[in-house]
């Protein structure tokens, strides 16, 4: 519409994904001789989307000015083999050794997007070990563990079709047109984890961890400017660093049990500059408390605190982001109705804090740009019957 509130153009889009997936998934085990057991299994998957986009535009005359009817359809297929050997050397000492094989088929064909038919294997061998020492006179036990492992993460299928995702209201720096990328690799970590754990009982404890990644090919968000339009498009980005402590506590006196969580996190981008060259979205802190109480025979009550730390990201020389802080509370009451019925009542987020997210583009010609969400959520209620059967 015009300033006078005439109607200049009628914008009419229609557009939805069906996506389905079938998998099969199963595991083997058999011991044999010097506490040695052999574990096998197997993860296949295959799923299939379909895609439709709509869109019509007319003047204020009812004169076509676009009409266009886009489809798309693509099949992502994923093996994952794996074989291990389990070996318990002592009582107190026990060893995995393992291999997996991972491998992705991703095929595409639509109207509107030229045809993909891409494929990608890796090879993840992993290596883990407990070690437990001997209880104490106070009945508590400490054990130590270590991981070091090759993992593999999969592009999701939006993000391989090369379809575009348009944006119907203020296409921008900020506020992109989004479009997969076929060309794109799964990201490879090497990782380290170390853990010490410490049980006091059955129902007690108190661990420290530790772990750091190194990635390779990490995906990226590129954003860009052809004929006019502002497109997102996800790309491998070189190599990262994740690092990471954690705290965990456990415990039950009584009728209470407490537990609680405690993480710092730090991460680097190779390829891009600093400040803030960290994984995008990642807070420095997380941390949660929670605590349950039976309070009758009939009666079970808890609830859960969680916070997350605010962060500053940078993606590129020319993008970067940040959030605040955003916090959380979560109760919910059981009642025991009899043997094998409940009635549940929780409710989600009692403290609703607004949070903001904001995103940024700059560069040398096209200046500077921000854009900033704040959302609003509401205590969420729920009342829920439960009947075992």
């Amino acid at each position: 519409m015009d300033g006078g509130g005439a109607l200049l153009e009628t914008h009419q889009v229609a557009s939805g994904p069906v996506e389905r997936q079938l998998l099969f998934n199963g595991s083997w085990r058999r011991p044999f001789g010097g506490g040695h057991a052999l574990a096998a299994g197997w993860d296949l998957s295959q799923k299939r989307r379909n895609e439709y986009r709509r869109e019509h535009q007319y003047d204020a005359a009812a004169t076509v000015l676009l009409a266009s009817d886009e489809r798309y359809r693509a099949t992502v297929q994923r093996a994952a083999l794996f074989i291990q050997d389990e070996w318990d050397i002592n009582t107190a000492w026990s060893v995995y050794l393992g291999l997996r094989r991972e491998t992705l088929h991703t095929a595409g064909a639509g109207n509107a997007a030229v045809p993909v038919d891409v494929g990608a294997g890796v090879w993840s061998p992993i290596m883990q070990t407990l070690y437990k020492l001997k209880p104490d006179a106070l009945g508590r036990s400490d054990q130590f563990r270590l991981a070091v492992g090759r993992s593999y993460k999969a592009p999701e299928i939006t993000q391989l079709m090369p379809r575009r995702y348009t944006v119907d209201n203020n296409n921008s720096a900020n506020n992109p047109d989004q479009q997969g990328n076929p060309n794109l690799r799964p990201e490879l970590a090497l990782n380290l984890d170390l853990a010490w754990e410490r049980y006091f009982s059955k129902d007690g404890m108190v661990s420290v961890s530790a772990f750091d990644k190194q990635l390779r090919d990490i995906t990226l968000t590129r954003v860009f400017e052809t004929g006019g339009v502002w497109i997102a498009t996800p790309v491998n980005a070189g190599r990262a660093r994740v690092r990471g402590l954690e705290f965990e506590a456990k415990a039950t006196r009584g009728a209470f049990s407490g537990r609680a969580n405690l993480a710092r996190n730090w991460s680097r981008l190779e390829q891009v500059p600093g400040p803030d060259n960290r994984i995008d979205g990642q807070p420095a802190w997380t941390g949660n408390l929670g605590l349950d109480v039976t309070a009758s025979a009939t009666l079970d009550l808890g609830g859960t605190a969680s916070y997350r730390g605010r962060y500053a990201s940078r993606q590129s020389i020319t993008m970067g982001g940040s959030g605040s802080a955003k916090r959380q509370l979560d109760l919910y009451a059981v009642w025991k109705t009899s043997r094998n019925a409940r009635l549940r009542l929780s409710a989600n987020d009692l403290l609703h804090q607004d949070y903001a997210e904001r995103s940024l583009y700059t560069d040398g010609e096209n200046g500077y740009r921000a854009s900033s969400t704040v959302y609003r959520p509401h205590t969420t209620w729920r009342l829920m019957w439960e009947q075992s059967l």
